[in-house]
């Protein structure tokens, strides 16, 4: 059964998995270390991956097309680059809050609000041979690989072991699951339901340079 990954996280239950072999960094270093492993994950999670924002953009205009109440629980819960893309941040002419939500109850104020929504989803408008068509708002095809976001996450959180411990970690072609780094990168994708290799993962890094 394949993982659904987390959206958000608090420090809280990154320090909860951590202390579990807490013993690989220094006592007088820990605290700081979860702090930068936090800012790693925060990071991560806001590069919402491509597939997650279109999935996300298509439900909204299919609810804005036949306008109803779930459109205000589906704004609570999309993700961050969504909300961007839905109040303009990418746009030159700078962004646009979007308009207070109606009531649940409120047909006028749901339709009137959808149709605002609609208007920022649809960039581009071109017609068919018998209707026209449109274009949503987001990312194409030519996004960023997922393991190329996965290895912005371990990047940081490599550098945050080496700095905490003063030591580097070895990449080798077979399994360094007793490696103190490697235990760590484990916990830090199994709470973040990652379902991939983590001796790829750090195959993939370059050394960071160990303190002096």
């Amino acid at each position: 059964m394949k993982m659904e990954h987390r959206t958000t996280i608090t420090r809280d239950e990154v320090s909860h998995a951590i202390r579990t072999i807490r013993d690989h960094i220094p006592n007088d270093a820990f605290e700081q270390f979860i702090d930068q492993v936090y800012t790693a994950i925060e990071i991560y999670l806001d590069l919402d991956a491509p597939s997650i924002v279109a999935k996300e953009l298509r439900e909204i205009n299919r609810i804005c097309q036949k306008p109803n109440y779930t459109i205000l629980n589906v704004l609570e819960n999309v993700s961050s680059t969504t909300r961007g893309l839905l109040e303009g941040s990418n746009l030159l002419y700078g962004s646009k809050p979007l308009p207070p939500k109606p009531n649940p109850g409120d047909e006028a104020g749901i339709n009137a609000f959808c149709q605002e929504l609609r208007q920022r989803l649809i960039i581009c408008v071109k017609p068919l041979s018998d209707r026209k068509g449109y274009h949503l708002i987001g990312p194409s095809k030519a996004y960023r690989p997922p393991q190329d976001r996965l290895s912005v996450l371990v990047s940081f959180v490599a550098t945050a072991y080496v700095s905490a411990t003063g030591k580097t970690y070895r990449r080798q072609w077979d399994s360094d699951s007793d490696l103190p780094f490697n235990q760590i990168l484990g916990k830090l994708f199994g709470i973040l339901c990652i379902d991939a290799s983590v001796d790829e993962a750090i195959r993939r890094q370059r050394y960071p340079k160990r303190k002096k």
